[in-house]
This record gives structure tokens, sequence and C-alpha cells, in this order.
């Protein structure tokens, strides 16, 4: 999955205001593939507000090798490597609840997918619709992708996010997600957490993701994931607003 919204792998119809950076930052994690461990160190998303309803979005994130199992080695030997970097634009097509309308909010993100170091592959590229949603107090978000691999495979996402009240401080969140690749790779995954509102420009994160990653000549291996992280919004050059 190209981009997220802290703690998810999907995201939301809504962009950074103009002028104003959000900055979304996991100091450390854990992940645990099969047999393989992993220290997520650091994962970062930068969202850019340029203009009203358009955000441009770098992210990436490191990993650590933490060890295996099993005494056979991994094949690839690289104790660390760079993954899931991307640069992309995201648009809001319709206003909607995320922007104080009683209607579904949509918006759009298209983007690149960067060379991972250490990793097979080059550029890809992806393209996806988000549809943000209310039902009372419950906000909902649904993640349709398109995904041109880094292997240069045709792929999609698919993934459904659902936040309890806004009002609530600290809010229990969950997401369900699937991720296919062409020639079997797939994922297929849920996460549950809270996001905690400290201040309207700072919130703090925190989810367990657990799922099964399937593999075309290696069959299936668990998945097992901690993230930890926080989202701070600051401004950074001045949007004046236009005269009519």
């Amino acid at each position: 999955m190209a981009w997220a919204y802290r703690p998810f792998d999907g995201t939301d119809a809504a962009v950074a205001e103009t002028g104003e950076m959000e900055i979304e930052f996991g100091p450390a994690g854990y992940l645990r593939t099969g047999s393989q461990s992993w220290l997520v160190a650091p994962a970062a998303i930068a969202n850019l507000g340029v203009a009203s309803g358009w955000e441009l979005v770098l992210e990436g994130k490191q990993l650590w090798r933490l060890g295996s199992a099993t005494p056979s080695p991994p094949t690839d030997s690289s104790r660390f490597v760079i993954t899931d970097s991307a640069f992309s634009v995201k648009y809001v097509l319709v206003d909607g609840i995320l922007q104080g309308r009683d209607r579904p909010g949509l918006a759009c993100e298209v983007g690149a997918l960067l060379p991972a170091l250490h990793e097979e592959g080059g550029f890809g590229a992806a393209a996806a619709l988000i549809l943000s949603s209310g039902l009372g107090p419950v906000v909902s978000h649904l993640n349709l992708q398109a995904i041109f691999s880094r292997t240069h495979e045709p792929g999609g996402f698919l993934g459904l996010i659902v936040e309890g009240p806004q009002r609530w401080p600290v809010r229990p969140v969950l997401e369900l997600a699937g991720e296919l690749e062409r020639g079997g790779t797939g994922t297929l995954s849920a996460l549950a957490g809270f996001i905690w509102t400290v201040s309207p420009s700072l919130a703090l994160d925190g989810a367990i993701r657990v799922g099964r990653q399937d593999e075309a000549l290696e069959g299936h291996t668990s998945l097992v994931e901690l993230r930890v992280g926080l989202t701070w919004s600051f401004p950074v050059f001045q949007h004046h607003a236009t005269e009519p």
C-alpha cells in the first residue's frame, strides 16, 4: 500500500489545510512475518497542503532486521531496508463529512512508488479513490486502489477504516485490508487500535495489526505488527484567500 493515515494502511478523504504541514511519525514499531522479525524505525509521512483541496505526500519507512527464529539465514542478508517509499498528489473531489458537510466525501490520490533500498524492483505507480462517510457518530473510510508494483506487476488494494466518535478524546479504530498482486502475492490483515487527540495540532496513536501474507512459491506466512506514533501539524507558509 502506498499511502496511509496513522495508524492505518489506508487513508481518508481529507487533505492538510493550505500552507499547513502534517507530519505522521512512527519512531519505532515491530513487524514479524513468519520467522523473521523487524524493528520499524522510523516510519514517516509528510503531508503539505499546497492549495485548497490539494495535498502533496512523501512517505517511507526503514526496517531493521532483528533476526530469525530459524537457523538458516534469509536469502536477503541486508540488515536494513528502506521500503514503502512514495510521492503522491491528493485532491478532494467532493467536500463531505470531513469538511463539515452532511454528506459523504470523495478524494483521489495518484503517485509514484519509489524504488526500495536493498529490495527488488524499481519504480511503480498507484491511483486510489477514497470515500469517507458517517453513520451516526461513527466515521468510515473506504479505499480502492489500483497498483502497478515496483516489480512491474498489476495489483490492487481494498481497505475499510472505521473510527469511533470524533468528539471522544480517545477513539477506538479498526481497519480491514487486503492487497493482491498478479502472481499470487497478497496480504490480508486486520488492525485495531486508538487515536488520542491531545490538541488540534497533535494526535497520538497505537495499534496492533495481524494477518497473513501469501507468496506464490512459499505459501502463506503469519503477520504481526505493532504501531505507535503521532501526527503533528503546523503552518509552513501564509495562505491569503482571494477576494471573490
